[in-house]
């Protein structure tokens, strides 16, 4: 029987310049009962070579080597392979605090957790300016000192601005991932948001210890910093259908917290079309995208979201009378 307490997965991708201190720090654990999964999703640098040299050395870090498929595709390739009684997923640029792991196991065991979610410095490339706060990211503001069900702690989380979705903030009994079908929704990005409300809706037993384990780096050419707005409309609209589909299969519809998700990937949408050329505003393709999530929007109560509702007024207006954005902002203004 397979008695590995914890699996690690790491998807690789072109991170040759950051993945040798992102394993070290794996290597350089005080923990040891744990496995490292090592994804290659197709890299075209030395990071294959990079992983394949840690393989060598450790007989529990092991190489998976794949075509490239995107970063759910590689997770959700690790999620298959992984033995560990809980599952961590750690970003091939960012790397962990020494003691991360026997922390992180020391508490989600000793309080039978499904989830236990914690915090991180935040820094930027190439230096060391290590920042714990709210102003940088990952700090929770609110106290949450018990044990709680997954539903009523994603409320809390909402009520106190505390939404950290990244699955490198978290680590969960792999039973339940598997249990439930849980996997990561590929070709899309921001994928950490679906994955981290399914999951957390479905735990009984979730805890927080707010405690900055994980480095966080910001750098250009990351998949969260690359302006593909249309993109990132895409899979918010994706990511508000499956959270639908999610809510009602669940009959989980009816919770707060579900309504907020539904609405902050609303919001994304607006946010990143505004961002847009006029030309990519009306293209076919991204009209087609607010078509979709319109319905969803409607079903969970856009109407007394201020921003929602005038947005898609604004659609509306448009699609009427097919006239310039400065008239609809005067129609509006007069609504």
């Amino acid at each position: 029987m397979d008695n590995t307490l914890i699996s690690v997965i790491v998807p690789v991708y072109n991170v040759a310049e950051y993945l040798e201190e992102c394993l070290s720090s794996l290597e350089n654990q005080t923990f040891s009962d744990f496995e490292v999964i090592m994804v290659n999703d197709g890299s075209e640098d030395d990071s294959g070579e990079i992983a394949g040299r840690f393989e060598e050395r450790n007989s529990h870090f092991i190489l998976i080597n794949r075509e490239n498929g995107g970063l759910s595709a590689a997770r959700n390739t690790g999620l298959a392979a992984a033995r560990g009684r809980y599952v961590y997923f750690l970003d091939s640029d960012d790397f962990l605090a020494p003691d991360a792991l026997e922390k992180l196991y020391s508490n989600v065991n000793r309080n039978a957790l499904d989830v236990l979610k914690f915090s991180a410095y935040t820094f930027h490339d190439h230096e060391k300016d290590y920042s714990w706060s709210r102003e940088n990211g990952y700090k929770y503001m609110g106290d949450y000192p018990g044990v709680y069900k997954g539903i009523d702690i994603l409320h809390k989380f909402v009520g106190n601005n505390d939404i950290f979705p990244s699955c490198c903030l978290l680590i969960s009994r792999r039973e339940l991932i598997v249990n439930n079908g849980l996997r990561f929704q590929e070709g899309i990005i921001n994928e950490d948001n679906l994955f981290h409300i399914e999951l957390l809706a479905l735990s009984e037993r979730v805890g927080v210890l707010n405690e900055p384990l994980y480095y966080r780096r910001f750098r250009k050419g990351s998949i969260t910093q690359a302006p593909d707005y249309c993109n990132r409309i895409r899979s918010m609209c994706i990511s508000s259908e499956k959270t639908d589909e999610f809510m009602e299969s669940h009959a989980l519809f009816q919770y707060p917290a579900g309504k907020w998700q539904i609405l902050f990937f609303i919001h994304e949408m607006i946010d990143n079309w505004e961002k847009l050329t006029a030309d990519a505003q009306r293209s076919d393709e991204v009209q087609g995208y607010f078509k979709r999530v319109e319905p969803i929007a409607e079903k969970y109560g856009y109407g007394g979201n201020r921003a929602v509702r005038l947005f898609f007024l604004h659609k509306r207006f448009y699609k009427l009378y097919r006239n310039t954005a400065m008239t609809a902002k005067k129609a509006l203004g007069r609504l």
